[in-house]
């Protein structure tokens, strides 16, 4: 035993032991679920889905025993007694999923989670969110009135805090389901009333539940590799537990029928990757990735494999980048000669420092063009397709700064550019200006 620390029960200490439950609670949210800066709300939902009641209690019998029989709370233990082994640590089978919502919530709105129950094991879901502050003299305290509702594959709805309908009196609201029925659930969350919205919340559910997951991707573009397969990669997570053999690439050249399917790797955090073989010139290929449980997969794009993604593998072309005067600052493509894929679609962008340095500049003022590339343009954006070899060549000019400044300050203030050895107007000057309180006339 530890003889610098020493336990202390009793209502004087119920305090300081719930803070100290919380600190728990709020370092493994941080920690081990990976969530930098857990609301309070979040932590007030983990704190009272996951305490356990103490009924019957000590005394009494029936209708007479010290704490009533379920639905949570109860004027006698509230939400029960804070586990924080039982909040953060479900019996085998179950898992817990600390949820902040997705999008706070208007009058009107609402916000729906899907997830599937694998057991009959006993299910918990809460809804907490910190209200806005009610007057000091409101008959009812509650502003923002949330509302938390579950719907059980019947169809059938659970109503929270042991009601019969929605709670308009209270900002915690919990839903136990003491044999939860396997199959399709959904978690409704809605804004029944948010004078002083919107309204951000946090969930807390724990049970044999599976949620979908969330598959973050950026498609293909066309390529005119091929000697060498073509990676895919994808940020996959979920909420609750992910089962990484879930991931998936399938991909075919037809577009319909039978899809070749590629287990993605985890290769590091949420990143999955594989790869689609190398194919010849003027091929299509088509693919879409899934994860998440066999009954609520998660697809992208999100409705395959009706929508699916595409690419062609077409013929190189020669895409050449300069600058006149010079090559100056970072461009994207950056300069040099590309070889790329007929028929690609190029954002090419020029950035430069707007601000400049001790008021002198160079920026790009344009841009010339040939094949491919239109003939001549005055921003420093150009959209065009590799539809044959393309030139683009930045024109960067040498600028200074005109700071443009009034006495008493205020009434014009602004810097244009110019080209070195312009002639050039400074901006009007306002005839008229009010300097603390006083009318001055230029």
């Amino acid at each position: 035993a530890n003889t610098n620390y020493c336990f202390m029960g009793g209502t004087s200490m119920a305090t300081p032991l719930a803070a100290g439950c919380a600190a728990l609670v709020r370092q493994y949210l941080a920690d081990v679920r990976g969530l930098t800066n857990p609301s309070a709300a979040l932590i007030k939902a983990a704190l009272a889905g996951g305490a356990r009641s103490l009924a019957p209690g000590q005394y009494g019998t029936n209708s007479y025993r010290e704490i009533p029989a379920p639905p949570r709370p109860n004027v006698a233990e509230g939400w029960g007694q804070i586990d924080v082994a039982g909040t953060v640590l479900p019996a085998a089978g179950q898992q817990v999923v600390p949820l902040e919502g997705p999008v706070a919530l208007a009058t009107g709105a609402s916000n729906a989670l899907l997830f599937l129950v694998r057991s009959n094991a006993p299910l918990t879901a809460v809804l907490a969110y910190s209200d806005y502050p009610s007057a000091l003299a409101a008959a009812a305290n509650l502003v923002n009135d949330l509302d938390l509702e579950l719907r059980d594959p019947s169809g059938a709805v659970h109503r929270p805090n042991g009601l019969a309908g929605p709670d308009g009196l209270n900002n915690l609201e919990g839903i136990d389901v003491a044999a939860a029925a396997t199959g399709r659930w959904t978690l409704v969350v809605s804004g029944r009333n948010v004078p002083q919205g919107p309204q951000p919340y946090a969930l807390y559910l724990r049970g044999a539940i599976d949620l979908p997951a969330t598959i973050v991707h950026e498609p293909l573009e066309t390529t005119w590799v091929t000697t060498e397969d073509y990676p895919v990669s994808a940020e996959v997570t979920s909420p609750a537990e992910l089962d990484p053999a879930t991931v998936q690439l399938r991909w075919n050249t037809t577009g319909t029928g039978t899809f070749a399917t590629v287990a993605m790797t985890n290769v590091a955090g949420a990143v999955f990757a594989a790869s689609i073989p190398a194919q010849p010139v003027g091929t299509r290929v088509y693919y879409y990735l899934s994860a998440g449980p066999a009954d609520l997969p998660t697809f992208h794009p999100a409705n395959a494999p009706g929508e699916l993604h595409a690419f062609d593998v077409t013929p190189p072309l020669a895409l050449a980048v300069g600058g006149i005067p010079g090559n100056y600052f970072d461009v994207d493509p950056a300069y040099g000669l590309h070889i790329v894929a007929s028929n690609l679609a190029v954002h090419a962008v020029a950035d430069f420092p707007a601000e400049g340095t001790n008021g002198v500049r160079a920026a790009c003022i344009g841009w010339q063009g040939a094949g491919a590339v239109p003939p001549a343009g005055t921003n420093t954006v150009c959209d065009f397709v590799m539809t044959g070899p393309a030139i683009i060549t930045w024109l960067w000019q040498e600028q200074v700064a005109l700071v443009h400044d009034s006495d008493p300050a205020g009434a014009i203030a602004a810097t244009t550019w110019h080209a070195r050895h312009a002639v050039v107007s400074t901006l009007p000057a306002p005839e008229s200006h009010v300097v603390d309180g006083m009318d001055l006339t230029f």
